[in-house]
């Protein structure tokens, strides 16, 4: 039977969105020239967004009801295209923009674009073809920096989606008319469970591709992935030999046992992998009856501001809220490994580039589709 009705697809035009997501399941949204709103808090019995506000009195907003930034969020619509940037709001330095992702993906590139410029200097008549196959032939410091970028990348994007999940149940809990303390759960909870799990698992990929660097750069076999296949080979020697090693004993991170050689995981690093273990290997997150329902609380003083929690059950206790408690190591994993990158002695500048480092420019064209 053919097809005879047709419907355009229509999209909304070119936009740009930057939002902060905050604990609880808040989120602030800017308009521009300083303008911001929040939400939602409840106006006259239903979620509303309140504006408009100068970044100052959004601060002071948040801070009365207690909440703390998490991730920002950039939507960019193009031609009908959406792209979304997750971004931490604990940046490696205080006023810098940069994070731990886009260091980690710079070095990465800076790697490669370095061995380029070696393979250029004795073959400056290279072609083509020559150029792209020396470029695909990537070190090992080049892509396991760049793996610690893509799973720091997951990470945020994971985070992004949780905080996304509390939103939504804020304004579901808030539109139903729940009240302050009554639990709830739905299918929604799905994809976040799986968030959650999935949080977890990218943490690890990112410790094990920065423990394969180091084993890289100490000079230890191929078969060192992991960080706990790494520590047993490392000794005290090997630790004064390597810059990001020296970070993680001046931090705590490391530790050598007493009265002998050897190298144990101790202080963040020991404790976060205990409940990556118990969330990845032992137990699936969301089979605890703790973590079953979420419910709303108030949030500061003021009328209306609420925010939603759900419990999660780690190291036989339960924690407050498993946003909180998740946000805690992310800016510890963020703030870890933008310091690592700082350590690591590798460039880390953004690259620019000019006119003569463009070897060739061309221009492809083709038909369009019909």
């Amino acid at each position: 039977m053919p097809i005879t009705r047709f419907a355009t697809i229509e999209f909304d035009g070119d936009h740009e969105v930057t939002t902060v997501h905050f604990s609880g399941g808040v989120k602030a949204w800017t308009g521009g020239n300083d303008e911001w709103f929040f939400g939602p808090i409840l106006h006259r019995g239903k979620p509303a967004l309140a504006g408009v506000l100068r970044q100052s009195e959004l601060r002071s907003e948040i801070s009365q009801m207690k909440l703390v930034p998490i991730v920002y969020e950039r939507r960019t619509s193009i031609d009908g295209a959406t792209s979304v940037m997750w971004k931490t709001a604990d940046p490696i330095k205080v006023g810098d923009h940069l994070t731990a992702t886009d260091v980690w993906g710079t070095i990465s590139t800076n790697l490669k674009q370095s061995r380029l410029d070696r393979f250029l200097e004795r073959s400056p008549n290279a072609s083509r073809e020559e150029i792209v196959s020396v470029l695909g032939r990537s070190s090992p410091e080049e892509r396991f920096s760049d793996y610690i970028s893509d799973s720091l990348r997951c990470i945020d994007i994971c985070i992004g989606a949780i905080c996304s999940y509390y939103n939504e149940q804020l304004i579901s809990f808030l539109v139903k008319g729940r009240r302050i303390g009554e639990r709830s759960s739905s299918v929604a909870d799905l994809p976040f469970i799986a968030n959650v799990h999935s949080f977890f698992l990218h943490l690890g990929s990112a410790r094990d591709y920065l423990a394969a660097l180091i084993a890289h750069r100490c000079g230890l076999s191929e078969t060192v992935d992991a960080m706990s296949r790494l520590i047993p080979k490392l000794s005290p020697a090997a630790i004064s030999d390597d810059m990001i090693l020296r970070h993680l004993l001046e931090i705590g991170y490391l530790a050598t046992k007493d009265g002998s050689s050897s190298v144990k995981a101790a202080g963040w690093l020991e404790n976060v992998s205990k409940i990556r273990n118990e969330l990845i290997h032992k137990r699936p997150f969301g089979s605890h009856q703790d973590e079953k329902y979420g419910q709303i609380e108030a949030a500061g003083e003021s009328e209306g501001r609420c925010k939603f929690r759900k419990p999660i059950h780690v190291n036989s206790r339960s924690t407050s809220d498993t946003l909180d408690f998740i946000s805690e190591i992310y800016r510890n994993t963020t703030r870890l490994f933008g310091n690592l990158a700082i350590a690591s002695g590798y460039e880390a500048k953004i690259p620019i580039i000019n006119r003569k480092d463009i070897i060739r420019f061309s221009k492809q064209t083709g038909k369009p589709a019909q």
